[in-house]
């Protein structure tokens, strides 16, 4: 929104329809008809600069700003999850090969594909009976409350998102996974509220960052 616009002004701002188009465009949304209104939306603007906001050639450009907003905000979260889950696993998989490299203590540690079994496999390292026990309590406990959240990565990588939004455009993501088990399909649907998401979001960074700097901490005692 431009600086000199007003929330009931804002939509006859040539500027403003613009940097909407723009964000429309963006990588994260693209979606053909959006652009496709918001370029007509603009290029009208430019030749009627004084176009009333009650004018009838734009009925449809209030719900399509809250939809594109929606949308970014819901990619920009999901983001941020992924990238936390992503950056916990990296150090998870870092001490795993440490550690394993280490003679003696390190010769049972196995350094397997996926990334829910390298998890496990240092929770296996650093517990009461593993070999690191005496150095990974810190750590272990970390990874044991990181872990709490381990079915959101699944549904972050791979359900599909619907997008609601309530009275005060706070969007409701309705996310929707199909996994198979014991050869049959299980049909899993979560709601996320955007302010409760929010709240998780902050959450699991908080706890990925204790995961990797735990784990920074316990290979720096083990080295020295």
């Amino acid at each position: 929104m431009s600086a000199s616009c007003t929330w009931r002004t804002w939509l006859s701002c040539t500027r403003c329809i613009l940097a909407l188009r723009d964000l429309a465009i963006g990588p994260t949304l693209g979606c053909p008809q959006s652009v496709q209104r918001l370029n007509g939306l603009a290029t009208t603007l430019r030749h009627c600069p004084a176009m009333s906001v009650a004018n009838s050639a734009i009925p449809s450009l209030p719900e399509e700003a809250r939809w594109i907003a929606a949308a970014h905000s819901v990619n920009a979260w999901r983001g941020q999850l992924v990238q936390a889950f992503a950056s916990a696993e990296a150090a998870v998989s870092e001490a795993l090969l440490s550690l394993s490299g280490i003679p003696g203590r390190g010769d049972d540690i196995r350094l397997r594909h996926l990334i829910g079994q390298r998890f496990q496999d240092l929770a296996d390292a650093l517990d009461a009976s593993g070999p690191f026990a005496a150095e990974g309590a810190i750590a272990a406990s970390c990874i044991a409350a990181f872990r709490i959240h381990e079915p959101l990565r699944t549904v972050l990588g791979h359900g599909v998102f619907r997008i609601a939004l309530d009275r005060r455009d706070r969007w409701v993501v309705i996310a929707k996974v199909v996994t198979f088990r014991a050869k049959g399909a299980e049909r899993i649907s979560l709601v996320f509220e955007q302010d409760d998401a929010e709240r998780t979001a902050s959450e699991v960074r908080a706890l990925g960052q204790k995961v990797s700097s735990s784990l920074g901490n316990l290979m720096r005692s083990i080295a020295r």
